[in-house]
């Protein structure tokens, strides 16, 4: 009896609930072709926990590239262990533009995130290969962001997510890939994080 009540908390919970955070989505794209969602990464935890509740929202069959630690595998298990089984990792350890490739020829969304001083260019190399469409996703707040490439501490940096406001905002992007790698991975961070 006490595992089935667990079980029911657990299927139960929502981080960004946990978290008191909130988010509005300024405009909406659907998740049901071969594309690739490159999303922002400026607030560590809450822009998965955002896109993992869009993604539940619309049941699609999706993956997306994680950091490979044992923070995402938990993060898989708990999803697993709740019912949502449509959802892929991928995890970076190795083949990973591979594996995003396969489930965009798969007619299936694959999202990955992009810090802001990311500089591989796996992107530049999937829609070489896929030529699918690009959709980038931007998470933003009014706080400043936070996340653990500026060193900080994982406590500090939910500390400072607590109770925030964020908003998600889809772009399609007309890109050519007649330029090189290193160039195209700048213009789309530019495009991410500073238009």
């Amino acid at each position: 009896m006490i595992i089935i009540i667990i079980y029911i908390i657990l299927m139960n919970l929502n981080f960004l609930t946990l978290l008191n955070d909130t988010y509005k989505v300024k405009n909406n794209i659907k998740f049901n072709k071969g594309q690739l969602i490159v999303c922002s990464h400026d607030y560590e935890h809450i822009d998965i926990f955002i896109m993992i509740q869009e993604i539940i929202k619309q049941k699609r069959n999706v993956s997306i590239v994680f950091t490979y630690n044992i923070l995402s595998y938990l993060l898989y298990f708990y999803l697993q262990f709740i019912g949502i089984n449509y959802i892929t990792f991928h995890f970076n350890n190795g083949g990973t533009v591979g594996k995003m490739i396969n489930t965009i020829q798969n007619n299936e969304t694959c999202f990955i995130y992009s810090f802001r001083n990311n500089e591989q260019t796996g992107i530049y190399y999937t829609l070489q290969e896929t030529n699918c469409p690009l959709i980038l996703c931007q998470i933003q707040s009014d706080h400043e962001y936070t996340n653990l490439n500026d060193n900080s501490c994982i406590i500090s940096v939910i500390m400072n997510n607590i109770g925030k406001e964020y908003y998600i905002k889809y772009k399609e992007i007309n890109y050519n890939l007649f330029e090189n790698d290193k160039k195209f991975i700048k213009k789309i961070k530019q495009m991410l994080y500073y238009k």
